[in-house]
Order: C-alpha cells, then structure tokens, then sequence
C-alpha cells in the first residue's frame, strides 16, 4: 500500500469550507445581491466564444455559491471526505491547482452543453459539485491504483451505497442529494467511531461516490425538464477530468516511502 512521506497542514479544505460557510449565510440573509455572481449559461457561453476572459470571473463566483441546506451540506461533506486526504497527498498548492482546475473544467463542460447542444437561455449554475466531483474521481483513481481498494470492493460498495439510496427515495426523502448527504455523514463520522477498525467507513466513501457517478453518466440530462435542477454536464465533466487528470499524473508515485 502507497504511504505519504510526511504528514501534512491542512489549510486549503477548511479555508474553502468556511468561505462556502460565510458566503451561505450570506445568501440565506439576502440572495439578491448574489446573483451577479452565478455563472449563466447565455451570457456565459457568449463570452466563452467571443473570447472573453471575463466570464473566468464568474466560474469561479458561482462555484462558492450554495442556496440550500442540502446544497450545501451535500457538497461540503463532499469537499471534506474528498479534499482531506488529497491535500494532505498533494500538498496545499497542488491542491488547490486541482479542485480550482476542476471547476474551472466543469463549468466549461457546462457552458458547452449549454451552447453548443441547444440555444442558450438564461438560466444559471451555482454550487461547488464541479470541483468535488473531480476531487471524488481523483480520490477514487488514487486508492484503486494504491491498492486502498479493489474493483470487487468498488462494485459492491456501489451497489449498496445505491439502493440504499433508492430506499430513502421510496421512504419518502424529497431529494436524492439528501440521501446522499446522510451516507456521507453516517460513512465518514459515525461509523469510524463506531467501529474504528474496519473498512466499512472506507467503502461507504467509494460507494458513495460510484452511486454519484452512476447519477450522471448523461452529461446531456439537464437539457430535460425532469432533470432541469441538476446540473448533471458539470457533475460528468468535473469526475472525467478529476479521474484522467489522476490516471495520467499519478502524484503519488513521486511520493511513496515510510513515515517517519
């Protein structure tokens, strides 16, 4: 099993963390002055094409904008049980280069999607998932090629991890995404408690994120009215560019050895 060299200061998750917090609770007081700030899909891809730069500013303004408490929540407990171990793998700097490399390629995807398959309306995204979700693929590469984890493992942990989730649908739960949440929460903190010495916290995690991979294999989806919520083209963007970035990359190799 690949060991990190050193342990490192965690400083970027909790800084981005506690932005995404304060600018929350911002939106929550008053959500109109925030609104210049989301990234939408007319102007956007406007901009994109015509070569201006300006719209990089809104990529990344929209990306630290969370409107509800399962927004919210659903993507800060991604950011926390993805960007933890892969800052303290890549050091603070290379890790901001990619969760900001990974919203800027999803917000891409989607004004592309936007522009490209359909006229462009104004309607807008918000919410950070882009770069969670290329941190959840990059995760993902990383502990299958340190051999954290098998493919069975991978399998099964989606499997379950699924139709539980599919269970609290049925059970009357409004949105997936709160399913979701309360896995993540139940994968990360009350099971390491619990039982501190197996893998059945570990698996939550990937199952978790197979079960959100296997949500957005249809990067065209939100062009639907029934999936018009979910940005499902910035969500398949940010996992493709977060796995092959890793697949191609591979930071760890550069830093395997025993702690001491």
């Amino acid at each position: 099993m690949t060991t990190v060299s050193k342990r490192r200061t965690l400083i970027a998750v909790p800084l981005i963390a506690a932005l995404n917090a304060v600018i929350y609770v911002v939106a929550n007081q008053s959500q109109d002055h925030l609104v210049p700030y989301y990234l939408y899909a007319d102007t956007g891809w406007h901009s994109l094409v015509s070569g201006n730069l300006g719209v990089i500013v809104s990529i990344f303004t929209a990306a630290f904008i969370q409107l509800t408490p399962v927004h919210f929540f659903t993507n800060m407990a991604g950011l926390l049980f993805a960007g933890l171990p892969l800052e303290r793998l890549l050091g603070t700097k290379r890790f901001i280069a990619l969760y900001a490399a990974g919203i800027l390629a999803s917000a891409l995807g989607y004004l592309v999607v936007h522009g490209a398959f359909v006229v462009p309306i104004h309607e807008a995204t918000i919410g950070a998932s882009g770069g969670i979700a290329a941190l959840m693929a990059a995760l993902l590469v990383y502990w299958f090629d340190a051999e954290v984890v098998t493919f069975d493992e991978i399998g099964w942990a989606t499997f379950f991890v699924s139709f539980a989730n599919g269970a609290l649908i049925i059970a009357g739960f409004p949105e997936y995404a709160l399913g979701l949440m309360l896995l993540l929460l139940f994968g990360t903190i009350a099971l390491p408690l619990v039982l501190p010495k197996t893998r059945w916290h570990l698996l939550l995690i990937v199952g978790s994120i197979g079960s959100f991979i296997l949500q957005n294999l249809n990067p065209l989806a939100e062009l639907t009215a029934d999936n018009a919520m979910t940005a499902h083209s910035v969500h398949f963007v940010g996992l493709i560019f977060g796995a092959l970035l890793f697949l191609i990359w591979k930071p760890w190799r550069a830093r395997t050895g025993s702690a001491g």
